[in-house]
């Protein structure tokens, strides 16, 4: 809906709507899924998620490596897809 909003009205804010409503409904999903362990959408939860494990790490606790592993690929996903969204325009 964001893509057809955007090319029938490329001034529109329904663009801003849509892409917010989808970024809602790929964390709830994400969320529902992960039992809240994960947000997918949010860069600034994703960062503070990493900080906090890298310290458990730092101290010896390894338990949620696996979940730091994910963080990391996410967020970097976030950075290569904003790099070639900012490269290809």
């Amino acid at each position: 809906a964001a893509s057809i909003s955007a090319a029938l009205h490329p001034d529109g804010k329904a663009l801003y709507y849509f892409a917010a409503m989808a970024c809602g409904v790929q964390n709830g999903m994400t969320s529902t899924y992960s039992a809240n362990l994960i947000r997918t959408t949010h860069l600034t939860g994703t960062s503070t998620d990493i900080g906090l494990i890298m310290g458990q790490m730092i101290r010896g606790n390894w338990k949620n490596y696996w979940k730091f592993k994910v963080l990391v690929g996410l967020a970097a996903s976030f950075w290569l897809g904003s790099l070639i969204s900012f490269y290809s325009a």
